[in-house]
């Protein structure tokens, strides 16, 4: 009778809030700087014992962080299994163990924050840090640390007066193992110099290996990031979804508007490779309409986004773009989003999807021809109004509340005084050209200027 399948439980690593998970990474590093202040003490020394209660203050939101995420695990023991060290490393010494010889020496075990803070690190911004690979290599040297300190104090002891004790010989080991070498102990017989020389040459490649193994992650982290393989942590950023001919124009343009010289733009598309060497802008490879995709672009915190057509020829693509707003608009609610419209009988479903504005280029572009011959100076017009590098720019403002309730009139002088001019209005989101003169401002308004530079304020 055929065994019936089985199927592989896969385990899921619980998620906690962003905020409360970089709070425990650095609640960790400053945990790692007290670890390193309080070796170079007396444990018995006032400012030790003080670092040890802060220490275990910190222990205390450890073991809150483990038992908060065993709570969420689906599966209990392959938590525990993956995630000991968490544990481990929330250990505290406090009180009057401090003074006593071995519990020295076990403080050696918050060692283990160093690798907690590497699996939080991974974890939360997806570094690819080799931590199978760091892990082997930490436990080699670990455990040939305690070896080579008990075959020292083994040839040592009884011969050589400065060797004392066990933490004498793990002090020794560990100097020897790192390369560093003080020379305040070293051995004097046969047997203890051969495990001197074994330990120094496995002290060579541990940090040797180490080094590349560190290299070799920068090397994959900038890989990965170059061809879009690695999910983005940003805020308030710029999506640009899909990529053809107009894509490269239009961020151009976004950059070289001086209101937005700092905002970073992620580009998801189906290429290759980042198309841009400007570490402002970053990619992430495949198809704009996955949810996936977009969650790793960060699309639930990004500011707004332009979704370009796949193919300015097919009217089809535009289902491919009301697909990729709806799947953004489900992430994030609040984004605004500028669609390109390829055929004109297809705008009811872009603005069904959630577009907040609908271009359509083709349209756009015909016009303008048409009155390229009727009114010769439209089109470089309407150049000079839309490209940044030409020269004044289209801005829409909110109306400055020292004209709420007065006259249109007095608004648009005072913009001409400042060389800035008025040309339409936007109130409960309908457009308002050539305003009279005589129309009363409300709150809420917001004007459209033509500027060199971006509007100011009045005085």
């Amino acid at each position: 009778m055929p065994q019936p399948l089985r199927i592989q439980r896969l385990y899921v690593e619980p998620k906690l809030p962003w905020i409360w998970d970089r709070f425990i990474i650095v609640v960790t590093l400053v945990t790692l700087v007290i670890l390193t202040i309080d070796f170079a003490l007396d444990p018995l020394s006032r400012t030790s014992q003080i670092l040890g209660w802060v220490d275990f203050g910190f222990c205390v939101l450890f073991i809150i962080d483990f038992g908060w995420r065993f709570h969420l695990a689906p599966r209990k023991g392959a938590f525990v299994r993956k995630n000991w060290p968490d544990l481990v490393g929330a250990i505290p010494f406090v009180g009057p163990l401090r003074g006593v010889r071995v519990i020295r020496l076990m403080r050696i075990v918050r060692l283990t924050r160093f690798v907690v803070l590497l699996r939080r690190i991974t974890r939360h911004f997806a570094v690819p840090i080799p931590t199978k690979a760091l892990g082997y290599l930490g436990l080699a040297a670990v455990l040939w640390w305690a070896f080579a300190a008990m075959a020292f104090i083994m040839f040592e002891r009884g011969v050589n007066d400065n060797i004392k004790g066990i933490d004498d010989a793990l002090w020794w080991s560990i100097t020897t193992l790192s390369t560093v070498g003080y020379g305040d102990l070293y051995p004097i017989t046969v047997g203890g110099r051969i495990v001197a020389a074994a330990t120094m040459a496995l002290g060579v490649g541990i940090l040797g290996t180490f080094g590349g193994t560190i290299a070799t992650m920068f090397l994959d982290f900038r890989e990965q990031a170059r061809k879009g393989l690695r999910a983005l942590n940003v805020k308030d950023h710029l999506l640009v979804l899909g990529w053809n001919e107009k894509a490269r124009t239009a961020i151009s343009e976004f950059c070289s508007d001086p209101r937005y010289v700092d905002t970073r733009i992620v580009v998801v598309a189906e290429l290759d490779e980042n198309p841009f060497e400007d570490p402002k802008i970053m990619f992430v490879r495949g198809l704009p309409c996955s949810t996936e995709n977009l969650m790793k672009a960060d699309a639930a915190r990004a500011g707004a986004a332009i979704v370009l057509a796949e193919d300015t020829s097919d009217r089809h693509s535009d289902h491919q773009t009301a697909l990729t707003v709806m799947a953004l608009r489900r992430i994030n609610t609040k984004i605004r989003i500028s669609a390109e419209l390829v055929a004109v009988e297809n705008r009811e479903h872009l603005d069904a999807a959630g577009c907040d504005a609908v271009i359509d280029a083709v349209s756009v572009a015909s016009g303008l021809l048409v009155r390229g011959v009727q009114d010769v100076g439209v089109p470089e017009l309407i150049a000079h109004l839309l490209t940044n590098d030409i020269g004044s720019e289209v801005y829409r403002v909110p109306v400055d509340p020292a004209f709420i309730g007065k006259c249109y009139r007095d608004y648009v002088v005072d913009n001409l005084g400042r060389r800035q001019t008025v040309v339409a209005l936007r109130r409960d989101g309908k457009m308002i050209l050539q305003a009279d003169p005589d129309h009363l401002l409300e709150e809420g308004d917001h004007a459209f200027i033509i500027s060199v530079d971006p509007p100011t304020e009045s005085k």
